[in-house]
């Protein structure tokens, strides 16, 4: 029996996972091992045929142990750049010539995610690479010889918005606006480039609900504000606040997401905001009106992801959203269809997962 260790260490990379998973589902006598230090709740247990619970950060030692439990001739490790996890299971298991693999969740910072961490300079590659754009490949052609790397695009987005087409509409005479968060501080065990994007999110969200607030009034409309937490806001040092008692409006309910099922999730609202998550991706995979607040000097970098992509309509300064109030006020009708060259099949992506299960 082919086995395969998915190492994952965040949700992009656990998403990745899952649909390379749900591409393989056809092959048989094949086991798929996850080892994670994700919460229980955010895996999806059906995927997998074994699903171990760990910490961030484990000994060399207990590492080669599961390697050589699961006698491993591949493994998949997730490309989040947050985790010792991944980064530690990759070392390993090129060191003992063992297949890797890996797929990036998101173009952004592609080789920060590689770094080896005591040296911020060098960076350790997995044999195989899928990148969602030729420019990605070409920026880590620029430092490494690598012939293995495949341009797969973002198919976790493309199977995000293959479901929401298949849900049927809902009309409903209410306004709900997501707001997805990203955290100002991850745990990352390495530095960004001095090229990065830089924010104050609490700043541009408070700004936000300022002028949603102003807009509620004069529009005497009801505004429903979902609030989407990062998965790296654990705790309520980091997660967003509401402290202002002008924001407490009649006009306007604020209140936490907690619906997990992203289809479901995006169907829900009319419109995104949100700064650099890469859900803000998966919002215009499924034709949502998207906008990312770039809101002041930190987003004059060189590395600013967010800046060019097409569909995501990029706000510097608040008034801006002036010309867009037609996607709030609209309601349902912002839910138009799914562009349905999202049922073309993707043939690198589908030949990169066919050479995990050969190699495996």
């Amino acid at each position: 029996m082919k086995k395969l260790l998915f190492i994952i260490g965040s949700i992009g990379s656990l998403n990745v996972a899952n649909t390379i998973v749900h591409n393989l589902k056809n092959k048989k006598k094949f086991k798929k091992i996850l080892i994670t230090s994700l919460d229980q709740e955010l895996i999806h247990k059906k995927f997998f045929s074994k699903i171990i619970y760990e910490k961030n950060k484990i000994s060399k030692s207990k590492i080669l142990k599961y390697l050589y439990d699961f006698q491993s001739k591949a493994i998949f490790v997730g490309s989040s750049g947050y985790y010792f996890l991944e980064r530690d299971f990759l070392i390993e298991a090129k060191k003992n010539q063992i297949f890797t693999f890996c797929m990036l969740d998101s173009w952004a910072h592609p080789i920060e995610r590689f770094k080896i961490f005591k040296n911020n300079k060098d960076i350790i590659l997995p044999d195989y690479l899928g990148v969602p754009f030729f420019e990605t490949k070409k920026t880590f052609l620029k430092l490494i010889n690598n012939k293995n790397i495949s341009v797969v695009g973002l198919p976790h987005l493309q199977e995000a918005a293959k479901r929401l087409y298949n849900y049927k509409k809902n009309i409903k005479n209410e306004i709900f606006i997501l707001y997805i968060s990203s955290p100002d501080k991850n745990p990352k065990p390495t530095k960004l480039s001095k090229h990065s994007i830089s924010y104050n999110q609490q700043k541009i969200f408070d700004i936000f609900l300022s002028y949603l607030y102003e807009f509620a009034n004069t529009k005497q409309i009801q505004l429903k504000i979902g609030i989407k937490n990062h998965p790296l806001e654990n705790d309520s040092k980091n997660k967003l606040s509401i402290t202002k008692e002008s924001f407490k409006s009649k006009n306007i309910k604020i209140f936490n997401e907690k619906i997990k099922n992203k289809s479901l999730l995006l169907y829900k609202y009319n419109v995104v905001f949100g700064i650099s998550s890469t859900m803000l991706l998966e919002s215009i995979y499924c034709q949502i009106p998207t906008f990312s607040l770039q809101i002041g000097s930190g987003f004059d970098k060189r590395d600013n992801y967010f800046k060019n992509i097409p569909n995501l309509i990029v706000i510097r300064k608040i008034n801006e959203l002036k010309k867009y109030s037609k996607f709030i006020t609209n309601k349902n009708k912002n839910k138009t269809k799914i562009n349905k060259n999202i049922f073309k099949e993707n043939l690198n992506f589908i030949n990169f997962c066919n050479n995990i299960y050969e190699k495996s």
